[in-house]
């Protein structure tokens, strides 16, 4: 695409093993990738499941464990993330500044990282135990990253709404950590988050719909214009994109 080619002909070259702007400079880069400031809202959101789970604070094993864990799994979606829009980024104000369209890091050691990231989390759930949480801290991996990121993003307007459920993985995780199996009070929690999710993203969408329409995401906004994209944030059930799928019809959505 023609986009595409614009934003690559604009990024500077790396050599194999050059370092920009010292140890620390690199360090932060990556950190950046991971969309560290996303990364804290999930673990905060696996923390409040823990804590419910149990009626208590969390051990100091399931702690560490389950924090570390999903930031592991969070951060290297996002990294996935990043790596694949990285033509896209370079082209919107709102991230043209990243590492990858800056040329910081080069996208094949984003691509090793990001994986990297999601295996160590699921092996450090399993080495201690938490089979379960695994399982499902990998589900929330592949649900960013290919599910939102390289399935529905760039396909349809419907794309953070079906994509959102990637964010409201934190309280499966937690609840399976310090309690087991799960049971209908994490799946609710998760359902909050998937049912607010659209309408938090919307109201940025509307802020920076030039730059999704200038990079070709069909973002609601884009799509449906300001005024449907905002009755959609208030019930998203009486969005006329969500009655042409049937999604709000079938969830049985509340006005609220």
């Amino acid at each position: 695409m023609g986009f595409v080619n614009a934003a690559s002909a604009h990024q500077p070259k790396i050599k194999d093993g050059e370092v920009v702007g010292g140890i620390a400079g690199i360090f932060r880069a990556y950190l950046i990738l991971t969309k560290p400031r996303i990364v804290s809202l999930i673990l905060f959101t696996e923390y409040c499941a823990m804590v419910v789970a149990g009626n208590r604070i969390p051990t100091p094993r399931e702690t560490p464990v389950g924090i570390i864990g999903l930031a592991l799994s969070a951060g290297g979606a996002a990294v996935i993330n990043v790596w694949y829009d990285r033509d896209i980024d370079g082209i919107m104000g709102r991230t043209m500044n990243r590492p990858l369209p800056k040329g910081i890091v080069k996208p094949s050691h984003a691509l090793w990282f990001g994986l990297g990231l999601g295996v160590g989390s699921i092996v450090l759930f399993l080495v201690t135990g938490f089979k379960t949480a695994a399982l499902l801290s990998a589900a929330g991996y592949v649900y960013y990253a290919v599910v939102y990121t390289m399935l529905l993003k760039r396909r349809t307007p419907q794309n953070i709404v079906v994509g959102g459920g990637a964010g409201a993985f934190g309280p499966l995780v937690g609840w399976s950590i310090v309690a087991g199996p799960l049971t209908m009070t994490p799946i609710w929690m998760f359902a909050v988050i998937f049912f607010w999710t659209p309408s938090h993203f919307w109201g940025l969408a509307l802020y920076k719909k030039e730059d999704y329409a200038r990079a070709g995401v069909p973002m609601m906004p884009v799509v449906r214009g300001v005024v449907s994209t905002t009755r959609g944030s208030v019930t998203l059930w009486n969005n006329p994109e969500s009655r042409a799928t049937g999604w709000g019809e079938t969830m049985k959505l509340p006005t609220l």
